[in-house]
């Protein structure tokens, strides 16, 4: 009778046992460092900051393209002219200029 209690109590330990290692390792497939949710979440931050990364380099891209027009032996006038204008505020005595949040926004 001893043995057969003591055989009881090895299963439900056992039992019990086996419930905590499987709930354990539910809760690292779907919430640990890296479980599932960690995943989307760092799928959802590198898909942010690979657009963030695509707009640097179309900005780079287009200064560098504006640079590349100002040096050199060719200097574009009216890219020249439109920069020191943005700029410097420069314009000529018979000119109105008007600013436009849209405008200042852009620079």
């Amino acid at each position: 009778m001893e043995t057969s209690k003591h055989k009881k109590q090895i299963n439900i330990f056992l039992n019990y046992l086996i419930c905590i290692m499987i709930l354990y390792f539910l809760y690292h497939i779907f919430a640990g460092r890296y479980g599932i949710i960690s995943f989307i979440d760092f799928h959802n931050t590198l898909s942010e900051k690979q657009k963030i990364m695509r707009n640097v380099v179309k900005d780079m891209e287009l200064r560098k393209s504006k640079i590349n027009k100002m040096k050199g032996d060719y200097v574009d006038a009216d890219l020249l002219d439109e920069e020191i204008r943005k700029k410097f505020g420069y314009a000529k005595e018979n000119e109105i200029v008007i600013y436009s949040k849209d405008l200042e926004r852009e620079n």
